[in-house]
């Protein structure tokens, strides 16, 4: 204990008596806020500071992950593989979901598709015959465009039917597909690789994309549309946004397939070709889904920064 000078009966503490125990509780509670835990911290070696006031947050530690929820996540990727290989081995045109599982950074389940997809192909060419197998992906499926009992309602086919001349036809259907692949890299894939909003509305996207941009495509390939209904209105109700208004385009979509079909049994062959504006109709409203919800975090931070204060 000291003397204050010009005071006869105020002392003061030694310094160390004075701010040593709250110091070390201040620091002891900020290195706890932390939450690191990295460098072990002796309590007689920290260093005293005047610190009068000192604001700690608790910090949320993210669970662990164990061993069986990795085993559980790596059991359904091995499931949904082995269905994926299954669409991809009857029909080529599911390779796209591949391809957004790639970009999704699912790769796990796109090395288990592929070996799948490889182990199917065998079998079936140790079954057929390897010959077979070869001859119907290299030339029989070609020969399947025009044949009467096909009833042939694609991007190619329509361009076929505008300009009889098969390089400009075809030229038609290239020029469209360059077009989807040119939006799909503006406005899509940025989203889809972040998965935002929803992989939902990814999901989506792609499947419509394979029925609108199929270079072979059938009447009865159109209830593949389904699965882009089902899942825009899903997402639409996890999102508490289904209304008249949202679920409108859907319908519509429905609507044209549908009635595109039932008209073409009236000797209305032509107006089949409406079922390709259903297809494009849901694949555009799933892109403005993706683009709407890529922009509105921003246009609600800038309206609330230019709200007026109360």
């Amino acid at each position: 204990m000291r003397r204050v000078p010009g005071s006869q009966q105020s002392y003061l503490p030694p310094a160390q008596g004075r701010w040593g125990d709250r110091s070390k509780r201040i620091l002891r509670h900020a290195l706890r806020s932390c939450g690191t835990g990295i460098l072990p911290v002796k309590r007689d070696r920290l260093t005293t500071c005047p610190t009068e006031s000192l604001q700690t947050s608790e910090t949320p530690t993210l669970p662990a992950r164990h061993h069986g929820q990795d085993a559980h996540a790596t059991a359904w990727e091995i499931v949904a593989a082995l269905a994926l290989s299954v669409a991809i081995s009857i029909r080529i045109l599911p390779a796209a979901l591949l391809a957004l599982a790639i970009i999704q950074r699912r790769y796990r389940m796109a090395l288990w598709t592929i070996g799948f997809v490889a182990a199917e192909t065998l079998a079936a060419g140790a079954l057929a015959g390897f010959a077979t197998e070869w001859n119907y992906f290299t030339s029989y499926i070609f020969r399947l465009h025009g044949l009467e009992n096909m009833r042939e309602i694609s991007l190619l086919a329509l361009g076929r039917r505008i300009a009889p001349t098969p390089p400009v036809g075809a030229i038609m259907f290239i020029a469209i597909v360059a077009a989807g692949v040119t939006i799909f890299f503006a406005l899509v894939f940025g989203p889809m690789r972040r998965l935002a909003p929803s992989p939902l509305l990814h999901i989506a996207f792609v499947i419509a994309s394979m029925v609108l941009f199929a270079p072979l495509l059938e009447y009865h390939h159109y209830p593949l549309l389904l699965a882009p209904y089902v899942l825009i209105l899903a997402d639409l109700t996890r999102r508490k946004r289904l209304c008249l208004t949202s679920a409108l385009p859907v319908f519509l979509s429905w609507a044209v397939v549908s009635g595109a079909n039932q008209l073409s049994h009236y000797q209305f062959g032509a107006i089949a070709f409406a079922a390709l504006a259903g297809a494009a109709l849901i694949w555009a409203y799933g892109i403005w889904l993706i683009v709407e919800d890529r922009f509105r975090p921003a246009t609600q931070s800038q309206n609330s920064q230019n709200m007026p204060e109360i």
